[in-house]
């Protein structure tokens, strides 16, 4: 298949169908709704006009809003974007995974309405923009540099956290062994003082 004619999109569509979807999808902007469907044969059983609930998903990459997969949404959908689809049965509209642009100091209330109007919702999605996308959204250059720096800069820090978290649940070890250590001394000073009597 040549992918040279597709959008980026449609090319994740085709992989995803090939089993190899998995790479890349949290790069995508998706979401699923309900939408009423015309069920014929029990409209025409019936007489009149009887639809049903249907699960749809939609598709975006961020920064392209103009290409854009809507349809039905299918087993592999609910498993390739299940934290999305978690999200929309829970009730909420989205479900973003990464850092959203309103929460990162470095952008303006106003860069964040208008990067919404390209489904670009977090720093994540910032930072892996393509050229085209920049062009069509305008001047964002800098910000995708500053974005795609704070990813890298965040990935960097992430073994640390990782040893931070590591260190606080080793020192909470070693005050409940202190304490426990604390109490057999205590429990044998007492053994130690009752055998003499």
């Amino acid at each position: 298949m040549n992918f040279s004619t597709e959008s980026f999109t449609q090319a994740a569509e085709v992989m995803h169908q090939q089993g190899r979807g998995a790479q890349g999808a949290e790069k995508l902007f998706v979401t699923f709704n309900m939408e009423a469907e015309l069920d014929e044969d029990e409209s025409r059983e019936k007489g009149r006009p009887i639809h049903r609930d249907v699960e749809y998903v939609r598709i975006i990459v961020p920064g392209d809003n103009k290409n854009v997969v809507h349809r039905k949404a299918n087993p592999q959908d609910r498993q390739r974007f299940a934290a999305q689809y978690a999200a929309f049965k829970a009730g909420e509209s989205e479900a973003l995974v990464g850092t959203r642009l309103r929460d990162w100091p470095v952008i303006t209330r106003a860069q964040v309405e208008n990067l919404a109007h390209f489904k670009v919702y977090t720093v994540e999605h910032l930072a892996e923009l393509t050229d085209e996308s920049i062009q069509r959204i305008g001047p964002v250059r800098i910000l995708v540099e500053k974005a795609q720096a704070y990813v890298a800069l965040a990935a960097g820090n992430a073994p640390l956290e990782k040893l931070r978290e590591d260190l606080k649940a080793k020192d909470n070890e070693m005050d409940v062994l202190k304490r426990q250590l604390a109490e057999a001394r205590e429990a044998i000073t007492r053994l130690e003082k009752a055998s003499k009597k």
